[in-house]
């Protein structure tokens, strides 16, 4: 079964899917496209090359108007489960931890602030990984000047990526002379072009990833066998579990999945009719 994100409403709902899969399938993949790029694929080749992690910025700053949100479905509990941490910035965390690996410890605020919505508008959180590492966390529909931004210090070297949707090999930079990704093989394709600093939009599209091998550089988990074919799982079977909270309220958060390598680049599959 091959998801959108949120792959279930409940943890409970998730539980069963998991539950559900089998050894030889069937299998559960949820599209979390972001870490197949080759940029990413890169840095976590690298290892401990960089020296020990210290510190992860995940920062997903879109924005989201009152067109987005009339269509019916969106914004609300029972139909999309969460608001932008779950819709939105998973996509940079997921990234995240496939680099960092899982988290221990997460403490958040999530609130509604100006959208006329049942579900969340902003969050944050600050995050403390398996490996020592900590992080910061931010999630908005917001922010005018949209970005996506994630920066990772380590005991050597700063690798950070700006994008919006969409990345290839010019949108990250580092400290290290060690930094060359040996191709650009774009997260996803590079149309349509970027819109203008400061330009509101909601123009997205997504490169579809593949399939699912355990093991990431920095993580205290066990590496995994990679499946047998590009056609089972990709992406980890669970979301970072994320409070249901509208109000500002904090809530204590774990993610469960093992960070995942990257398999070969597939062909891009067509963008979302829909923009998330």
């Amino acid at each position: 079964m091959w998801c959108e994100k949120p792959a279930a409403l409940s943890l409970a709902e998730l539980d069963r899917m998991a539950a559900a899969e089998g050894a030889g399938g069937p299998y559960l993949s949820v599209v979390y496209q972001q870490r197949f790029g080759s940029g990413a694929g890169h840095l976590r080749a690298l290892g401990g090359a960089l020296g020990r992690p210290m510190l992860a910025l995940c920062q997903t700053t879109w924005h989201r108007g009152e067109e987005y949100y009339s269509v019916p479905y969106r914004g609300k509990w029972a139909t999309e489960g969460g608001g932008t941490t779950v819709l939105h910035g998973v996509h940079q965390m997921d990234l995240m931890l496939s680099v960092f690996g899982d988290w221990a410890e997460v403490r958040a605020m999530a609130g509604r602030l100006d959208r006329p919505i049942e579900t969340e508008d902003v969050s944050l959180a600050m995050v403390r990984f398996e490996n020592g590492a900590m992080g910061s966390v931010v999630t908005s529909v917001l922010s005018p000047r949209e970005e996506s931004y994630l920066r990772f210090d380590f005991a050597d070297a700063t690798v950070e990526l700006r994008h919006l949707y969409g990345y290839g090999n010019a949108d990250w930079t580092s400290t290290s002379p060690l930094w060359s990704p040996p191709e650009d093989v774009p997260q996803q394709p590079r149309h349509p072009a970027r819109p203008a600093a400061g330009t509101p939009t909601s123009a997205a599209s997504a490169r579809r990833p593949r399939a699912r091998t355990p093991g990431g550089p920095w993580s205290s988990s066990p590496a995994c066998t990679p499946p047998p074919s590009p056609a089972a799982r990709c992406c980890g079977r669970r979301s970072p579990r994320t409070a249901r909270s509208t109000t500002g309220s904090t809530a204590a958060l774990k993610r469960s999945s093992p960070p995942v390598s990257p398999e070969p680049e597939g062909a891009p599959g067509p963008p979302p009719k829909h923009p998330r």
